[in-house]
Protein backbone atom coordinates (compact mmCIF):
# COMPACT_ATOMS: atom_id res chain seq x y z
CA UNK A 1 0.00 0.00 0.00
CA UNK A 2 1.33 3.45 -0.90
CA UNK A 3 2.08 6.07 1.73
CA UNK A 4 -0.80 8.39 2.43
CA UNK A 5 -0.30 11.97 3.56
CA UNK A 6 -1.16 12.71 7.15
CA UNK A 7 0.01 9.33 8.48
CA UNK A 8 3.04 8.86 10.67
CA UNK A 9 6.13 7.30 9.07
CA UNK A 10 6.66 3.76 10.30
CA UNK A 11 9.85 1.83 9.58
CA UNK A 12 12.37 2.57 6.89
CA UNK A 13 15.65 4.38 7.27
CA UNK A 14 16.17 7.21 9.68
CA UNK A 15 16.93 10.62 8.23
CA UNK A 16 20.64 11.08 7.45
CA UNK A 17 21.49 7.37 7.24
CA UNK A 18 24.20 6.76 4.63
CA UNK A 19 23.92 4.10 1.94
CA UNK A 20 25.98 1.05 2.85
CA UNK A 21 26.90 0.49 -0.79
CA UNK A 22 28.86 3.77 -0.64
CA UNK A 23 30.17 3.60 2.92
CA UNK A 24 31.66 0.09 2.87
CA UNK A 25 33.84 0.55 -0.27
CA UNK A 26 35.03 3.91 1.08
CA UNK A 27 36.17 2.29 4.33
CA UNK A 28 37.90 -0.56 2.48
CA UNK A 29 39.79 1.84 0.20
CA UNK A 30 40.85 4.03 3.11
CA UNK A 31 42.15 0.99 5.02
CA UNK A 32 44.14 -0.17 1.99
CA UNK A 33 45.63 3.29 1.37
CA UNK A 34 46.22 4.05 5.01
CA UNK A 35 44.66 7.48 4.57
CA UNK A 36 41.49 9.07 3.23
CA UNK A 37 40.73 9.21 -0.48
CA UNK A 38 40.86 13.00 -0.26
CA UNK A 39 44.40 12.89 1.14
CA UNK A 40 45.43 10.42 -1.56
CA UNK A 41 44.04 12.59 -4.37
CA UNK A 42 45.66 15.66 -2.87
CA UNK A 43 49.02 13.86 -2.82
CA UNK A 44 48.64 12.84 -6.46
CA UNK A 45 47.66 16.34 -7.52
CA UNK A 46 50.65 17.87 -5.75
CA UNK A 47 52.96 15.67 -7.84
CA UNK A 48 51.51 16.98 -11.13
CA UNK A 49 53.67 19.80 -12.44
CA UNK A 50 51.88 20.54 -15.73
CA UNK A 51 49.32 23.33 -15.07
CA UNK A 52 47.06 22.08 -17.89
CA UNK A 53 47.00 18.55 -16.48
CA UNK A 54 46.35 19.95 -13.00
CA UNK A 55 43.40 21.97 -14.32
CA UNK A 56 41.99 18.88 -16.08
CA UNK A 57 42.16 16.91 -12.84
CA UNK A 58 40.34 19.67 -10.97
CA UNK A 59 37.70 19.88 -13.70
CA UNK A 60 37.11 16.13 -13.54
CA UNK A 61 36.86 16.12 -9.73
CA UNK A 62 34.54 19.11 -9.39
CA UNK A 63 31.28 17.21 -10.09
CA UNK A 64 32.03 15.08 -7.03
CA UNK A 65 32.59 18.10 -4.78
CA UNK A 66 30.11 20.70 -5.96
CA UNK A 67 26.56 20.36 -7.25
CA UNK A 68 25.94 21.28 -10.86
CA UNK A 69 24.04 24.51 -11.26
CA UNK A 70 21.31 24.81 -13.82
CA UNK A 71 20.83 27.84 -16.00
CA UNK A 72 17.91 30.04 -15.06
CA UNK A 73 15.89 32.23 -17.35
CA UNK A 74 13.98 35.26 -16.23
CA UNK A 75 11.15 36.53 -18.32
CA UNK A 76 10.15 39.99 -17.19
CA UNK A 77 8.24 42.76 -18.80
CA UNK A 78 9.45 45.96 -17.14
CA UNK A 79 8.24 49.29 -18.37
CA UNK A 80 9.35 52.31 -16.40
CA UNK A 81 9.48 55.86 -17.49
CA UNK A 82 13.09 57.02 -17.25
CA UNK A 83 12.00 60.48 -16.21
CA UNK A 84 10.13 59.07 -13.19
CA UNK A 85 13.19 57.05 -12.13
CA UNK A 86 15.46 60.08 -12.39
CA UNK A 87 13.02 62.18 -10.37
CA UNK A 88 12.77 59.61 -7.60
CA UNK A 89 16.56 59.19 -7.39
CA UNK A 90 17.13 62.94 -7.43
CA UNK A 91 14.61 63.38 -4.62
CA UNK A 92 16.04 60.49 -2.65
CA UNK A 93 19.62 61.75 -2.78
CA UNK A 94 18.61 65.44 -2.77
CA UNK A 95 20.67 66.15 -5.87
CA UNK A 96 18.19 68.70 -7.20
CA UNK A 97 14.64 69.38 -6.38
CA UNK A 98 12.48 66.72 -7.98
CA UNK A 99 9.88 69.16 -9.26
CA UNK A 100 12.51 71.05 -11.33
CA UNK A 101 13.24 67.97 -13.46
Amino acid sequence: MAFQKGHQKIGGRKKGTTNLDREVPREVIERLLGRSMFEELLGIMQQVRDPLEHAKMLRDLMPYCYPKLQAMTIDANIQVEAKEVVKSLAAKYRIVEADKL
